[in-house]
């Protein structure tokens, strides 16, 4: 850093303070820089700061060579620049469907964490080295530099001015004519960490503010209340990049006692009383404690709208967090009507095109793809990935983000070749702008293969798959969850290809993986995902023929399956396996008793009128009609049949889509026809007639040919699976 660039300084004196810099921090440095100072060039370095500081700062410049009460450090200055701090959600977001993300540059806002512009008015020049008066010229050479957007020499020259009283052993008294203030250099110190993202740095010399404002003060002073702000807004942002839960405790702490202080010290309308509200919700926020963030942001909304009025950038940014909070919690037109708040005004004060735009748009768009307003969130999705593109250039993080989002749209609505086509421009974006291996790239492979999956084009989802299996295995630690879930869904597109050894090997590295695993959760996931692929392993087994290899994974399957406390309709599935195993095998009463115990569990966890109860009560009776128990047979058709009826009724077809109702009138009609052959087997010709007739006229209704009114053969072996999962929100 050569520090006279900003300045025109006496050429020994500029020389001396540049290698003072360049030695780095440490009393060696300051006690050099005292022991070589030449005083004869103080009056020349004074009058080259007050020359640059007047062009740089000519109201603060002004002010401080009137007036000495500009540098109290009690005093606050004016804010001359706003926070540089970075949005409320974006840097922990998402993370949520994906543990990576591209988050968005979401509205900035004030954390009330700024830099003291105001310089020291100095006298003449002292005949001898004062240290005071040294350290007051590089605190005005250091806020030229600032003023100059040369943060990194500024910092430098903080800290030396800093080094100078601090080796000279000032005390930490009050500021005096000519003398700098220790408050303001550490202040000025930690607010540079801070836009740095050096948040330990920053703590620390916030960390000292507090000590030398309380020793100066008392507790209940102002400058207490800024310095404690300082400190959680340091802490919150540290706690960030460590996800340490100890650091968001100790800041909302911090924070909780700015806020108490300010009301008390300020009034409970004050402009800081709102912007420590902000930060204490964007601390709960983070914490996913979104009912109290509404209620932090939503104070600090009325307080800005009361004081600022309804056009103020800074209630536009109160009411982007609020939005946020409320779509956390589900209050969607709130958080609508919140979004567009903020677009309304910055789209009047700043314009069209600017970050902000792009962030708001998003959140409008994701508000309305919740609401099931397709059209309008396809529309603002387009409208943000325009806004990135105008504003971030071509291929941006933004633009990859967005894109996915749209994607999952199209997903969505079935329309997977727009899909797929969506998520390949994404992935094309963040292979342009993001490293080689990074693991974004796993969501928009993911979401490519499910979707080609859906179209039925195994061997291309099988490529995206491994792929992403490829990526997971290269990150530094290792999750073994995802990379479980990964194998799982290639092993069962080997199953699906009849690539049987393949998928074996798939499985049994998944129950490897899923059986070292260290802890499992209350909920048993951990035993589910074993169980997943212990089950998944038997029906490759069962399809090469290996009906008691098939059998030991069924069982052994159900065996981890109920070590957990909650029993699920995944449970009734393994049941039903081992049931149609011993069915194959020829042992009917085994087959009955687990088919029947399949039934229990299916009542208790989906109700009596679920169609998955109806499917079972049909394998039952195909069971009775093979031991020739027709009786038997007929009860548990005719109540299969009643349950497919009650869920194709009118009153019960609301929530069903078009295809689910079809395929339950379908099999509605082939439980008629299996009902058919009992009674014809019975004798009783009439009923069978009426069996046929309801099932030809429901086979009628969708579209189905008259071959399909025939006993049906075989018994059918499930997957336990968890069907295609979500699409994450972003990439």
């Amino acid at each position: 850093m050569n520090s006279s660039e900003a300045l025109a300084l006496p050429a020994d004196l500029a020389q001396l303070v540049k290698a003072a810099v360049e030695r780095g921090g440490g009393d060696h440095r300051a006690s050099d820089l005292l022991a070589r100072l030449p005083t004869k060039s103080l009056r020349e370095m004074n009058d080259a700061c007050w020359a640059e500081l007047r062009r740089a700062l000519p109201t603060a410049a002004a002010a401080a060579g009137e007036s000495d009460a500009a540098r109290g450090a009690d005093k606050r200055p004016a804010k001359r620049q706003r926070s540089t701090g970075s949005e409320p959600e974006s840097s922990r977001e998402n993370a949520s469907s994906s543990d990576t993300q591209v988050t968005s540059d979401a509205p900035r806002y004030d954390e009330g964490v700024h830099l003291r512009t105001a310089p020291v008015a100095l006298a003449e020049p002292p005949a001898h080295r004062c240290p005071r008066y040294l350290a007051a010229l590089l605190y005005n050479l250091a806020l030229a530099h600032q003023q100059r957007n040369q943060d990194d020499a500024a910092l430098q020259l903080f800290q030396l001015a800093h080094d100078v009283l601090q080796t000279a052993g000032e005390a930490a008294d009050g500021p005096a004519p000519s003398h700098v203030d220790r408050m303001a250099l550490l202040h000025n110190i930690g607010c540079l960490h801070y836009r740095r993202k050096e948040y330990d740095l920053a703590l620390e010399a916030f960390a000292k503010v507090e000590v030398l404002a309380v020793a100066r003060h008392g507790r209940r002073h102002p400058a207490v209340a800024s310095a404690l702000n300082c400190v959680g807004v340091a802490l919150f942002h540290g706690a960030n990049g460590t996800k340490s839960q100890a650091k968001e405790t100790l800041a909302l702490n911090s924070l909780l006692e700015s806020l108490s202080l300010r009301k008390e010290l300020l009034g409970p309308d004050h402009n800081d009383v709102a912007t420590t509200l902000n930060n204490v919700g964007r601390v709960h926020f983070d914490s996913g404690e979104y009912k109290q963030a509404l209620q932090y942001y939503r104070e600090s909304l009325q307080i800005r709208r009361k004081l600022l009025g309804g056009e103020h950038l800074d209630v536009a940014a109160a009411a982007f967090n609020a939005g946020q909070a409320c779509q956390r919690l589900g209050k969607l037109d709130k958080a609508l009507a919140l979004y567009q708040e903020y677009h309304r005004i910055t789209s009047t004060k700043l314009g069209r095109r600017h970050k902000g735009e792009i962030a708001v748009l998003k959140h409008m768009g994701q508000v309305c793809h919740e609401k099931g307003r397709t059209d309008e969130a396809a529309r603002h999705y387009r409208e943000a990935l325009g806004a990135s593109r105008e504003v971030l250039g071509r291929s941006n993080r933004e633009a990859a983000s967005i894109l996915n989002l749209l994607g999952n749209l199209h997903y969505e609505q079935g329309a997977f070749d727009k899909a797929i086509e969506v998520y390949e421009q994404g992935l094309v974006v963040e292979r342009a702008v993001l490293p080689r291996h990074c693991p974004n790239f796993v969501v928009t492979l993911s979401n490519i293969g499910q979707a080609l999956m859906q179209k039925g084009d195994y061997r291309a989802a099988l490529d995206r798959y491994k792929e992403v299996h490829f990526l997971l295995s290269l990150q530094p630690e290792r999750n073994v969850k995802k990379l479980s879930e990964t194998l799982s869904v290639i092993g069962q597109i080997h199953t699906l290809l009849e690539m049987y050894p393949q998928a074996e090997r798939a499985f049994l590295t998944v129950v490897s993986l899923t059986k070292d695993l260290p802890a499992r959760t209350d909920a048993g996931e951990g035993d589910l995902d074993v169980a997943l692929a212990l089950n998944y392993l038997g029906l490759v087994y069962f399809k090469q023929g290996s009906l008691n290899s098939a059998m030991e994974k069924f069982q052994e399957s159900l065996r981890v399956r109920m070590r957990s406390p909650t029993t699920s309709g995944d449970v009734a599935v393994l049941l039903y396996n081992i049931a149609s195993i011993h069915l194959h095998k020829g042992d009917n009463d085994a087959a009955l008793e687990h088919y029947q115990r399949a039934l229990e569990v299916e009542r208790s966890a989906l109700g009596t009128d679920h169609p998955d109860v109806a499917t079972t009560l049909r394998l039952i009776g195909k069971v009775y009609d093979r031991c020739g128990r027709f009786d038997e047979a007929v009860d548990v058709y005719r109540e299969a049949y009643d349950i497919y009826r009650r869920c194709f009724d009118d009153s019960a077809m609301s929530d069903r889509s078009a295809e689910e109702v079809r395929e339950i009138k379908k099999n509605a009609a082939q439980v008629l026809s299996l009902l058919a052959s009992v009674h014809l087997k019975q004798a009783d010709v009439a009923a069978m007639t009426r069996a046929l007739s309801r099932a030809h006229q429901l086979f009628a209704e969708i579209g189905e040919p008259p071959r399909e009114l025939q006993l049906e053969a075989g018994f059918e072996l499930y997957e336990l699976s968890i069907l295609h999962p979500e699409c994450a929100a972003a990439a």
